[in-house]
């Protein structure tokens, strides 16, 4: 999916971007402000915006380079 024109996405296409995310794990980080809910009617959308700080907010993988042989 590409979002370069979309604002926000379905909880479980944010559930998707962010590497299968439970669905309470959304919730849970948008209680803590980590990503913003908008309401459109009766539907719950995720922005790509708060979708996509909060990427950034990760820490990044440290692995220990393989032993030299």
């Amino acid at each position: 999916m590409n979002t370069d024109d979309i604002f926000a996405v379905t909880i479980r296409d944010a559930q998707v971007k962010l590497g299968q995310k439970s669905r309470s794990g959304i919730y849970e980080a948008v209680g803590k402000g980590l990503l913003v809910m908008v309401k459109d009617r009766d539907r719950s959308l995720i922005t790509i915006e708060s979708i996509r700080r909060y990427q950034r907010s990760w820490p990044r993988a440290k692995i220990k380079a393989p032993a030299a042989r």
